[in-house]
């Protein structure tokens, strides 16, 4: 996300970046956390992530 961004503004955004495709509305499906999202780097970082988890309308 970029400050100010809303979860909807963050889909749209990355979903044309990475892929052209752009989309207006999208429908909220779930929220992925905890450990099924963890990760640790070869540096030893460790993050875990929360995926806010859409679809086109």
């Amino acid at each position: 996300m970029e400050i100010g961004e809303s979860l909807e503004q963050t889909g749209e955004r990355e979903l044309f970046e990475e892929t052209g495709v752009k989309a207006k509305r999208f429908k909220f499906n779930d929220v992925l956390s905890g450990s099924e999202v963890y990760y640790k780097y070869p540096n030893v970082d460790e993050v875990y992530s929360v995926i806010c988890v859409f679809s086109r309308r």
